[in-house]
């Protein structure tokens, strides 16, 4: 039995890769030359009315009735798209167009020149967003 409380630390190259900070990207979605990579980003968790919406389950896939698409689309909390150059650590972010509650499927167009995505509003509609990453607010 312990008599004596004591604290072990791990082993220092241990403890440095614990500590080391985090950085929230896979470098999944780049475009044609890698030169940059698309990070979504919003809330952790979204409004809890929008998740007590009525829906229905469709062969494993839970539909909004209301919005004509899958829930997840709903429910998502993307509110924007940060462009990161993994060689010099530039962003440049691109926010949802006013009104749309969320953003889904950002895809680079082949020559890696446009971002195209999807914007999910409360409406019956979903609009394609073309936007070259030029665009994007520079940080």
């Amino acid at each position: 039995m312990l008599r004596t409380e004591i604290f072990a630390r791990p082993p220092e190259n241990v403890e440095r890769i614990i500590m080391a900070p985090r950085v929230d990207i896979s470098f999944t979605n780049a475009n044609a030359d890698c030169s940059w990579f698309l990070r979504t980003g919003g809330p952790d968790r979204g409004d809890i009315r929008d998740y007590g919406k009525a829906q229905l389950w469709l062969g494993g896939v839970q539909v909004d009735t209301q919005a004509n698409r899958a829930r997840s689309l709903s429910t998502s909390t993307t509110r924007s798209l940060t462009l990161v150059n993994p060689r010099t650590g530039a962003t440049r972010t691109i926010d949802a167009p006013r009104g749309a509650a969320s953003l889904s499927a950002p895809e680079w167009s082949p020559a890696g020149t446009q971002i195209a995505y999807i914007t999910n509003s409360a409406m019956r509609h979903t609009p394609l967003w073309p936007t070259p990453p030029a665009v994007a607010a520079r940080k």
